[in-house]
């Protein structure tokens, strides 16, 4: 099967590789391994075609030397698989860039013949075999600036090729590109991707999750997978797994897979375990309904088989007939793994929280869902519960705009604008917030005591509950008299300059709007901070007025 691939660096979520034991020195690799069999070893190990053709992508904003960093580069001892006890195979690493490297390298999709494997500048080729100074740790193979790369998409592109060339043993390795010659320092927006790639699942208490970006015009892809032995293959989304056909020992299987629309440009995963033999190489391929071969995200990552969240919602009608409150407390995980929630409302709007309230456009019936999210970092991570929601019309509750009033002095209230739902408005019932109520279209009041009041007008129609009636609010601002501060008596001589300073005037609820000082000896200014001299001698009373921004008959106060 030879189809192009869609474009390779389009990974929603791409991130910047961190593998364990990144130091020149030997460490702990806790990422699935890739494989590549020596060319006398049989296909039946899992390895159809004895390479590896991986492209290393940056983005163009990358100016800094790249180094190209393999961890366990030789063939024998830790991780590698050595057959008749002899290590007999050598490992050709070989690096292009320029034109053509991926461009003219990708045209064969997952199975390149000659000319692909050939295509763009060879920038450096090592050839390794058994030895015990690069076994079991990382080492730079090659270095080269990034406009050495090929561009391609506003990246350059690189092509590491890893083909063994004698024996029969299995050499295990990983690849990344860092900034640095002895330590992984992978820079922003690299992404490494393979159309085949074969990987080693190393137990059977873990899985192995390899990614890739969903076409965003997918409607079904076809997924192959060689020499599975039976293992348990899953296509993985974040909210649905699909299983997925298994190869037996030595042959391909083929599945396809519908792909649903919130799946579309979406980050997917395949995820195998399991099977008839330990460790488990596998090869795996891709394929949208065109025939294009998608490109599959190393490195592999290994987990603890996940468990998905089970959703459980609770959904209450509010006494307002348009708001609901969603309560998922009784969901959880199997894996005790912490939650994060997202409730689809079914009107287009969406929420997070365990516990929400939402106000709905109107009366309708709304099909909505809760989706869960563990805390595992799994693609397959989510899980959905469907819900529905019936709204009835009630009538609607129109109290006006806020006020503003002195204390003792009479309020009107109006709620003629009150709009009926089904039924004609039947009552107009007012709640003033300090104990008392009224009833009709309108209604006055008088408030005794400074202080905000939420007042509440619910409209009731002629039928019986739920949804008979609707409230909305109307606050009451009752203003609080403003407190001026003049200052201290002062004493001094004719034609001194006396400044008056009223800043420490106040307003409990609200604001000093304006000041104005009068002099006592006819003139008088206006500001916080007033200057002033007397041309006679005598006893004069300064007076600051304030005014408070309430626009009440109280706002005034003087001092």
């Amino acid at each position: 099967m030879r189809a192009v691939p869609r474009a390779l660096f389009l990974l929603p979520g791409s991130i910047a590789l961190a593998l364990l034991g990144s130091g020149a020195g030997a460490g702990a690799q806790e990422t699935p391994l890739s494989v590549t069999y020596g060319p006398k070893a049989s296909t039946a190990e899992g390895d159809p075609d004895f390479r590896e053709v991986i492209f290393l992508s940056v983005p163009d904003s990358i100016k800094d030397r790249l180094y190209v960093r393999v961890f366990d580069p030789d063939t024998g001892g830790t991780h590698d698989l050595i057959y008749g006890g002899a290590e007999d195979t050598e490992t050709r690493y070989r690096l292009f860039g320029g034109a053509g490297a991926y461009s003219d390298a990708v045209s064969g999709g997952p199975e390149p013949g000659p000319e692909q494997l050939a295509a763009g500048t060879v920038l450096g080729e090592r050839a390794i075999g058994a030895s015990p100074a690069l076994d079991d740790r990382w080492q730079t193979l090659f270095s080269a600036l990034p406009e050495q790369g090929e561009a391609v998409g506003g990246r350059r592109v690189f092509r590491l090729q890893v083909e063994t060339t004698t024996g029969n043993d299995g050499n295990l390795y990983s690849v990344t590109v860092s900034l640095r010659d002895r330590r992984n320092l992978a820079p922003d927006g690299l992404e490494i991707v393979d159309l085949a790639p074969t990987v080693r699942e190393p137990d059977g208490q873990h899985v192995t999750e390899l990614r890739f970006a969903v076409p965003a015009d997918a409607e079904r892809l076809k997924v192959r997978d060689f020499d599975g032995a039976n293992a348990k293959i899953s296509f993985v989304s974040a909210f649905r797994s699909v299983p997925l056909a298994a190869s037996g020992q030595n042959d391909w299987r083929e599945s396809e897979v519908a792909i649903q629309p919130d799946e579309r440009g979406q980050t997917a995963a395949l995820v195998f375990g399991g099977g008839d033999e330990l460790p488990n190489d596998v090869t795996f391929e891709v394929f949208d309904q065109a025939g294009q071969a998608v490109p599959i995200q190393l490195p592999p990552r290994l987990w603890k088989p996940n468990q998905r969240p089970l959703p459980e919602a609770d959904v209450e009608l509010l006494a307002n007939c348009v708001s609901v409150a969603f309560d998922a407390s009784r969901s959880s995980d199997p894996d005790g793994d912490q939650l994060s929630y997202e409730w689809r409302f079914g009107d287009g709007a969406t929420g997070a929280g365990r516990a929400l309230v939402h106000q709905y456009p109107g009366p309708g019936t709304y099909h909505g869902e809760l989706r869960l999210m563990d805390a595992s970092g799994q693609v397959g991570a989510g899980a959905v519960r469907p819900l529905e929601v019936f709204l009835k019309q009630p009538p609607t509750a129109v109290p006006g705009s806020d006020l503003a009033a002195a204390p003792g002095e009479s309020v009107a209230f109006d709620g003629t604008a009150s709009r009926p739902g089904e039924r004609p408005i039947a009552r107009w019932l007012w709640d003033f917030y300090d104990g008392s109520s009224g009833e009709g279209r309108t209604a006055s009041h008088s408030f005794a005591r400074p202080g905000r009041y939420v007042v509440t007008l619910r409209v009731e129609d002629d039928s019986a509950p739920p949804c008979n009636f609707g409230t909305a609010q109307q606050i009451v601002q009752v203003n609080a008299r403003p407190v001026a501060v003049a200052g201290e008596d002062q004493r001094l001589s004719v034609g001194q300059t006396l400044t008056l300073d009223g800043s420490r005037s106040y307003d409990v609820d609200g604001r000093i709007k304006t000041y104005q000082w009068d002099f006592g000896d006819g003139t008088g200014k206006t500001g916080a901070r007033a200057d002033h001299a007397y041309a006679a001698p005598g006893t004069y009373t300064a007076t600051l007025t304030v005014e408070d921004d309430a626009g009440v008959s109280n706002s005034r106060s003087s001092d």
